[in-house]
């Protein structure tokens, strides 16, 4: 699966970034209301409000 979205939250916790991420889009930007949570191996250097793709 591939989702581009908004990321809403990151936190690095034990070697792993938690994400998440907004993955709906509407005219206003990304709607907050449609949410998906990513877990990564590893740290990134991403913040809040950062646009991204993840497979």
């Amino acid at each position: 699966m591939k989702y581009t979205g908004e990321i809403v939250q990151i936190q690095d916790d034990s070697d792993i970034t938690i994400i998440r991420l907004a993955v709906t889009e509407d005219s206003y930007g990304y709607n907050y209301n449609d949410i998906i949570w990513v877990e990564y191996e590893g740290y990134t250097d991403f913040i809040d409000e950062d646009i991204v793709t993840v497979y």
